[in-house]
C-alpha cells in the first residue's frame, strides 16, 4: 500500500537517484519515494501505479529514451498528462528551457552537494503541493 504523497524519481545514475531519494526523505514523513533508473522502467512504473505521483523528477540526459522523450510519452498519456514534472539537469540550454515550457514542465538544476539539492528540492515540493491542496480547496475536490 502506498502512503502520502507519492514522488517519482527517474535518474540513471545511481549516485544522483540516491542524492534525490536521500533528500527526499529525509525528514519528510509524508513522501513515500518511487525509484526507476532509466525512462522505460519509469514510463511502466508509473502506468501501474494505482495512485498517480504528487510529481516526478526527470532527469535530463539519460541513455535509451531520453528525459525530454519519456516527458512527451508523460504528457501524452491521458492519466498522467496533468502530473506535474521536475526535469533536472546539470545545466540546460535555451532551447531545452523553450521544450520544457512546451511541454508543460519545470527545470531545477542538479545540485553535487546534499544540502543544496535538498534545499531545492524541498522548496519544489512545497510548491507543488501548496498549488494542489489550493487548487482542492477552491474546487471542493479531495
Amino acid at each position: 500500500m502506498q502512503a502520502g504523497n507519492i514522488i517519482l524519481a527517474i535518474d540513471d545514475d545511481p549516485d544522483d537517484l540516491e542524492l534525490l531519494v536521500s533528500a527526499l526523505e529525509n525528514d519528510n514523513v509524508d513522501i513515500t519515494c518511487m525509484t526507476a533508473k532509466n525512462a522505460k522502467d519509469g514510463l511502466k512504473l508509473l502506468w501501474s501505479l494505482d495512485r498517480l505521483p504528487k510529481i516526478i523528477f526527470l532527469d535530463c540526459n539519460m541513455p535509451g529514451i531520453s528525459g525530454k522523450e519519456c516527458l512527451i510519452e508523460i504528457r501524452n498519456d491521458i492519466r498522467s498528462r496533468d502530473v506535474p514534472v521536475v526535469m533536472y539537469s546539470t545545466f540546460a540550454t535555451e532551447s531545452d528551457m523553450e521544450f520544457f515550457r512546451k511541454w508543460n514542465a519545470s527545470f531545477m538544476k542538479k545540485h553535487t552537494d546534499f544540502a543544496s539539492m535538498k534545499s531545492d528540492i524541498m522548496l519544489t515540493i512545497e510548491a507543488y503541493l501548496m498549488n494542489i491542496r489550493n487548487y482542492h480547496e477552491r474546487s471542493g475536490k479531495r
